[in-house]
């Protein structure tokens, strides 16, 4: 959508423009109602990438792991990797498991996956 400048931006940022005035850099306009189409001004409210984050969390719609609809491992996998570490390169592991050896190097150092838990209560 284009606003009255000739900028295209989205519909909820454009009705905050046109309601509420400018959006400062580095803010983001966010939905209280939770509904991205929405365009009503008293539900949208400024704030950053982290709040935007946190409202998400703090509302129980983050999804993480397997519920992103897009991962392509499971937690079994994740385990099983993680059973693998110093054992196999990332590289061997990697293609076993059709994802990028720095996905496995992350799964590693718990930079993804972080949410699982260590050790035998994980593997259910």
């Amino acid at each position: 959508m284009a606003s009255s400048d000739g900028e295209c931006c989205r519909a909820h940022r454009l009705a905050w423009r046109l309601s509420r005035g400018e959006i400062p850099y580095g803010m983001q306009v966010l939905h209280k109602c939770d509904n991205g189409l929405c365009i009503n001004p008293d539900h949208l409210f400024l704030g950053t990438q982290k709040d935007n984050v946190d409202d998400c969390i703090r509302k129980g719609r983050f999804r993480r792991g397997e519920d992103t609809g897009t991962a392509k491992l499971t937690p079994r996998d994740v385990m099983k990797i993680r059973e693998l570490h110093g054992k196999q390169s990332g590289y061997s592991v990697g293609r076993a498991y059709g994802v990028d050896p720095q996905t496995i190097y992350n799964i590693w150092n718990r930079k993804k996956w972080k949410h699982l838990p260590e050790g035998e209560e994980a593997r259910g």
